[in-house]
């Protein structure tokens, strides 16, 4: 089995939580993207479908990566702009 194969068969609010992981991680290096991750972390906090532990664990890691993100992010801006 492909590894297309196995992400089609989750939920969308599982693919939301798996992107959100994603972009966390991503969004460090590239600050606009954690817009994108607050957007699929509520997502999968509305989301009615079922939702497996490990990509519970996806979005609480995604949460945790988020709130350390802004404040660092922000501090940085401080510093670098003179604000």
């Amino acid at each position: 089995m492909f590894l297309s194969d196995q992400y089609d068969e989750l939920s969308l609010r599982e693919q939301d939580a798996a992107r959100a992981l994603k972009s966390a991680l991503i969004g460090i290096f590239f600050c606009p993207l954690q817009l994108y991750t607050s957007f699929l972390i509520l997502m999968v906090i509305l989301a009615d479908e079922p939702l497996q532990p490990r990509y519970f664990w996806y979005t609480v890691v995604a949460s945790i990566v988020l709130a350390l993100h802004i404040p660092i992010a922000a501090i940085a801006w401080f510093f670098i702009f003179n604000l």
